[in-house]
């Protein structure tokens, strides 16, 4: 069974501790586990993710956790089978399912992906924001830290420019909301995050 990444350090080893301790309360390991795994197979994420698609379909929608701590974002987080089985386990949002020998997991069949309906399209639209001024060095998990101050965040697309075959983070987003988003003048307008100041718009 593949283990975790050395460089994580005693961080990691403290938290995996907390999982094994742990039985019903979630460890903040965990958490982040559960949260990247959910977004992988999420509406909008597994709607557009190809590789993910085809992995679907090899198994009754099963895909090998082998498979999955290829992703690197999990892969940071945890290599340990067991570990990211009891996140998914514990999990409330109860989108993943995880097979018996805790080898496999799958979307739960009870939340098929929604279809692309123009009703779904205008959802989406209203629980969507573009909003730019983040600093350059800004991370992935600070903007979600930020943005998650004003609701759940379904998704974050950190746009980019390409100099030199680097891709640089350009200091704008598109975020998508789990619920409707709140009216531009009362998100993000006049906040700041590392001193810059951010500008959120429709």
């Amino acid at each position: 069974m593949a283990t975790e990444q050395s460089e994580a350090g005693d961080t990691m080893i403290t938290e995996e501790k907390k999982c094994d301790e742990t039985l019903g309360e979630m460890s903040m390991l965990e958490e982040k586990i559960a949260t990247q795994i959910e977004y992988y197979f999420g509406d909008i994420n597994l709607s557009r993710d190809r590789f993910l698609q085809e992995q679907l379909k090899l198994d009754d929608g099963w895909v090998p956790l082998e498979v999955m701590i290829k992703f690197n974002r999990l892969k940071v987080l945890s290599e340990d089978f067991k570990i990211i089985a009891s996140a998914l386990k514990k999990s409330k949002n109860l989108l993943i399912e995880v097979s018996a020998d805790g080898l496999k997991i799958r979307r739960s069949s009870a939340k098929p992906l929604p279809e692309n309906t123009q009703e779904r399209r205008e959802d989406m639209k209203s629980r969507s924001v573009y909003a730019k001024g983040f600093p350059l060095d800004a991370t992935l998990d600070e903007i979600k830290a930020y943005l998650s101050t004003y609701g759940p965040v379904e998704m974050v697309q950190m746009r980019r420019s390409i100099s030199e075959g680097e891709k640089n983070f350009k200091g704008s987003i598109f975020a998508l909301f789990g619920k409707k988003r709140r009216h531009a003048k009362v998100f993000g307008l006049n906040r700041t995050l590392q001193g810059s100041r951010i500008i959120a718009t429709s």
